[in-house]
């Protein structure tokens, strides 16, 4: 019985882990500040402008594991939450993502992305130790401490195998 209980302490343990955690002092305020673009891009799809979206860096150029690395979206739709999860779902198996923490970064995701509408930002930072903030219209919404967790996320626009190679291309700089 108490093998039970503490195997379902390290599950819950292990969840908490890479939950979203609190919006504390020690949580990184929404700032450019020490960031400068490195690209941007349109996404649209068929006839529909879904977003504008803007890469950051601190030298202005982008490389792979340079951190802090900031990813901005400013949405030219509406598009609900469970759509947004969805998509980043659908990227990360066509980039081939197996991470065994998929589906605990989609459920986190679920819980922190709010539906966003015509005019929203949403924007991501993956800080020097890896960590993940999420902010919305410039408001911390969220973190996932997860180091792999960035990386995965940001592979969606910037892995040379992503869905849209020319958005690729401008927000890297490469024009």
């Amino acid at each position: 019985m108490f093998r039970t209980y503490l195997r379902i302490f390290t599950i819950i343990a292990g969840l908490l882990a890479v939950a979203v955690t609190a919006n504390t002092s020690a949580s990184p305020t929404y700032s450019l500040d020490g960031l400068r673009e490195v690209g941007s891009a349109r996404l649209s799809v068929w006839f529909w402008d879904v977003y504008d979206a803007t890469l950051y860096s601190p030298s202005g150029d982008y490389e792979t594991s340079l951190r802090p690395l900031m990813l901005s979206l400013n949405y030219l739709r509406n598009i609900d939450s469970d759509e947004l999860v969805e998509q980043t779902q659908k990227e990360w198996r066509k980039l081939g993502v197996t991470h065994s923490k998929v589906s605990t970064w989609l459920e986190t995701l679920a819980q922190i992305w709010p539906d966003v509408k015509d005019g929203d930002q949403l924007s991501l930072l993956v800080t020097a130790d890896n960590t993940s903030h999420f902010y919305f219209n410039q408001s911390l919404i969220g973190s996932i401490p997860d180091a792999d967790f960035g990386e995965h996320f940001l592979a969606i626009w910037l892995s040379p195998d992503c869905s849209f190679p020319k958005a690729r291309r401008k927000l890297i700089g490469e024009n």
